[in-house]
């Protein structure tokens, strides 16, 4: 094998690393996010904004707490009497 064969190898090695890398960054993101996107999709778009914004500025710690967000959509409802 040639030093320019072997340049290319490596390169396309790195790349694969890297891909699989973000890959797995991303499956473990799906999974953090799965039952937050569970609860918020019975929510109405307004509901599910309002709830977001609410849990982001106030619970940044719990941005991927499904339990912080089922709590704040009741709480929502409770106010606007639809529970």
């Amino acid at each position: 094998m040639t030093h320019a064969a072997c340049k290319q190898i490596a390169p396309s090695r790195l790349e694969a690393q890297q891909r699989q890398a973000q890959q797995k960054a991303q499956q473990e993101e799906a999974k953090k996010t799965f039952a937050v996107n569970l609860i918020m999709s019975g929510a109405s778009p307004e509901e599910n904004a309002r709830v977001r914004q609410l849990v982001a500025s106030n619970f940044p710690e719990d941005i991927h707490n499904a339990d912080r967000y089922w709590l704040l959509l009741n709480r929502l409802r409770a106010e606007v009497g639809r529970i």
